[in-house]
């Protein structure tokens, strides 16, 4: 970094160069290894889930900047309008790209003791007996496409989806109670699609178990988080008696190398406390040595550990900055400073950065880890509002 930033920067954050070491929200975080995947024909492969990490140490906003300012590599700082390549409702899009594509009917398998994803075994010849019962339900014969989906779960019982379809027959013929015991029979045969608790979750509904519908669109959310459909829906028409509050993260700021020797922050003045994530998030990317310090390699992946520590420098800047009265009032930054309270940092990146690179990851998680997500979601996320307020 050029002569001089590191105290100007300091002055702009209101940050005292002598702060204590941060140190993770959580006790415990899962290992640093970035999720690796290979793809045979339709087949992903995720990664293992590893024992906890205790105790993490991270960098605070002052010992980033003390750092960029002895690095060999050329920090610059520039106004965030003077970049145009990518604009700001692109960031997400350009800081964590997508690397696989989701899979239709995805069914986690176990292999070697691997987790691992894979296209749902259906047998090839249930699927002209499917298309004719799919074109009766398009037609509104529910009650003649219901007669077909149960030949076609006869004839192949491991069906989970003609399980489901008759479930959605039974819940247009007005019986819920029906429908909701089809849902479970398609869940219980693949418990990877995100579809089916959804699907169960409108029988739910109809019978006035609200509370256990919503944790039903809670666990849909966790099977997949970045799904436009299901986020556009529940944008427009959120379960009674709750608020979808939709993501935490929307960079303002954003960080590219120009080459190995220098890298740029694009910032704007309106949003101070985004400055301190957007340096650590330089650090990350030009520096080898921190990455190699925190997950062990020099190769710059995707990194849990790389999102925590920027955003835990993000949620202190901002509380430091709100607190001196340097910064406004931000919605959003006040969420994840709630989130941080509450320990639940690593289960947002999980959540909203996580799945933006690898869509499908979280279906890897053991039934434990999953109810933990589900319980994210549904304090942070999918959160619950009196009725008169969700009237409005």
């Amino acid at each position: 970094m050029r002569s001089g930033r590191a105290g100007v920067l300091l002055a702009v954050l209101g940050l005292c160069a002598g702060c204590a070491t941060q140190r993770a929200a959580e006790t415990s975080k899962p290992r640093d290894e970035a999720p690796k995947t290979k793809q045979e024909e339709a087949a992903q492969a995720v990664p293992d889930r590893s024992p906890p990490l205790e105790n993490i140490q991270f960098l605070s906003p002052p010992q980033i900047l003390d750092r960029l300012e002895k690095s060999k590599v050329q920090y610059d700082i520039q106004d965030r309008s003077t970049f145009t390549a990518v604009y700001p409702k692109g960031y997400p899009k350009a800081l964590w790209p997508q690397k696989t594509e989701p899979l239709d009917t995805p069914h986690v398998v176990e292999v070697n003791g691997r987790r691992s994803l894979q296209p749902y075994p259906f047998d090839p010849k249930s699927e002209a007996p499917l298309q004719e019962a799919e074109a009766l339900f398009e037609k509104g014969d529910y009650a003649e496409a219901l007669k077909k989906y149960v030949r076609l779960t006869a004839d192949f019982p491991t069906h989970y989806l003609a399980w489901a379809y008759q479930g959605d027959c039974l819940l247009n013929l007005g019986d819920a109670e029906g429908a909701l015991k089809m849902y479970d029979r398609a869940i219980a045969l693949n418990p990877d699609d995100y579809r089916l608790p959804f699907f169960r979750s409108s029988a739910l509904m109809h019978l006035g178990r609200i509370e256990e519908a919503r944790k039903d669109i809670a666990l849909s959310l966790v099977l997949h988080p970045r799904n436009n459909l299901l986020r556009d829906l529940l944008d427009e028409r959120p379960p009674e008696n709750s608020e979808f509050l939709g993501d935490v993260i929307e960079p303002q700021a954003f960080v590219r190398a120009e080459s190995p020797e220098r890298v740029i922050i694009y910032w704007d003045k309106k949003n101070p406390a985004w400055l301190a994530w957007a340096n650590c998030k330089a650090l990350w990317l030009g520096e080898p040595s921190h990455r190699k310090e925190m997950t062990g390699t020099e190769a710059h992946e995707w990194s849990n550990l790389e999102e925590d520590e920027c955003l835990l420098n993000l949620s202190f800047a901002y509380r430091t900055l709100k607190q001196a009265g340097k910064a406004e009032r931000d919605p959003k930054l006040e969420r994840l400073n709630a989130i941080v309270e509450d320990r639940r940092l690593n289960e947002l990146v999980m959540f909203e950065l996580a799945p933006r690179v690898y869509p499908q990851v979280l279906l890897t998680l053991g039934p434990e880890l999953r109810k933990r997500m589900v319980d994210f979601v549904l304090k942070h996320v999918l959160v619950e509002v009196p009725p008169a307020q969700a009237a409005r």
